[in-house]
C-alpha cells in the first residue's frame, strides 16, 4: 500500500509539474502576444505620426507656395498699374504738348496773316 501511495504521490507530482510547465508556456505565449500587440500598436502610432507630420509639412509648403504666388501676382498687378498710370500721364503730357504746339502754329499763322493785311 505504501508503494501505491508513493506511486500516486509521484504521479500527482508529475501531473502538477506538467501543469506548471504548461501554465508557464501559456503565460509566456500570452506575454509574448501582449508584447507583440503593444509593439504593433506602437509602430502603427509612429507610422501615423510620421504620415501626419509629412502631410502637415506638405500642406505648409503648399500654403507657402500659394502665398508666394499671390504676393508675386499682387506685385505684378501693382507694377502694371504704376506703368499704366505713368503711360497715361506721359500720353496726356504728349497730347497736351501737341495741342499747345498746334495752337502756337495756328496763332503764328494768324499773326502772319494779320501782319500781311
Amino acid at each position: 500500500a505504501e508503494q501505491i501511495n508513493t506511486l500516486r504521490a509521484e504521479n500527482e507530482a508529475k501531473v502538477i509539474a506538467k501543469e506548471k510547465m504548461h501554465k508557464k508556456k501559456w503565460e509566456a505565449a500570452r506575454a509574448s502576444q501582449a508584447r507583440n500587440a503593444f509593439m504593433k500598436d506602437k509602430a502603427k502610432q509612429q507610422r501615423e505620426a510620421t504620415r501626419s507630420a509629412m502631410l502637415e509639412s506638405k500642406r505648409h509648403l503648399v500654403r507657402e507656395g500659394r502665398e508666394e504666388q499671390m504676393k508675386l501676382e499682387r506685385q505684378r498687378q501693382e507694377k502694371w498699374m504704376r506703368d499704366m498710370g505713368a503711360n497715361t500721364s506721359r500720353a496726356t503730357a504728349i497730347r497736351s504738348q501737341r495741342d499747345n504746339a498746334k495752337k502756337r502754329i495756328e496763332q503764328e499763322k494768324f499773326r502772319k496773316l494779320e501782319s500781311c493785311r
